[in-house]
């Protein structure tokens, strides 16, 4: 067990040397997207989709960038030992609220990537800008023509109010 460990310890220093840094300028510029998508999906109105954990901003080499978070359509609170079950009617109303919604999330999706992605100057023109956004759902919930993720994006050299981003559900 000892020899297998002392191998590996052995090895790091030089796997580390194959590391490949971005450039801090393109990181600073990620960061204040990700701020912006948080922002965006930190809204207190109700019936507004919520953020459920933070923005992400992921580099992938040859692709561009992918922007990622959680979010809840509709929130509403879990089952406890206040509130033991749903019935069917709110959770047949509960799906509809969140396909009623669907549309709405792209068009906000659409706003971020289209007002942030040409803000990534240190990126490519011809590299892609995607946002996903995961739908969050509860085990209970009827999930009915709602999708896991929806990911929408275009190449940051043709991110405006005129283009057609690419969308697709998963």
């Amino acid at each position: 067990m000892r020899s297998p460990l002392v191998a590996l310890l052995l090895a790091a220093p030089l796997a580390a040397d194959n590391i490949e840094l971005l450039q801090p300028e393109l990181i600073r510029q990620m960061e204040a997207v990700e701020r912006a998508v948080d922002r965006s999906f930190r809204s207190t109105a109700s019936g507004q989709p919520a953020a459920v954990g933070a923005a992400r901003g992921i580099y992938l080499p040859g692709y561009g960038t992918v922007f990622s978070i959680e979010v809840n359509l509709v929130p509403t609170t879990n089952l406890s030992p206040f509130r033991r079950s749903y019935s069917d009617d709110e959770i047949r109303d509960l799906n509809l609220r969140k396909r009623a919604g669907l549309e709405p999330l792209r068009q906000k999706m659409r706003d971020i990537l289209v007002a942030e992605g040409p803000g990534l100057t240190k990126l490519a023109p011809g590299l892609e800008v995607a946002l996903a956004v995961s739908l969050f759902h509860f085990p209970w919930e009827d999930r009915t023509q709602l999708p896991k993720q929806i990911v929408i994006g275009a190449a940051r050299g043709t991110l405006s109010g005129e283009t057609v981003l690419t969308t697709r559900h998963y």
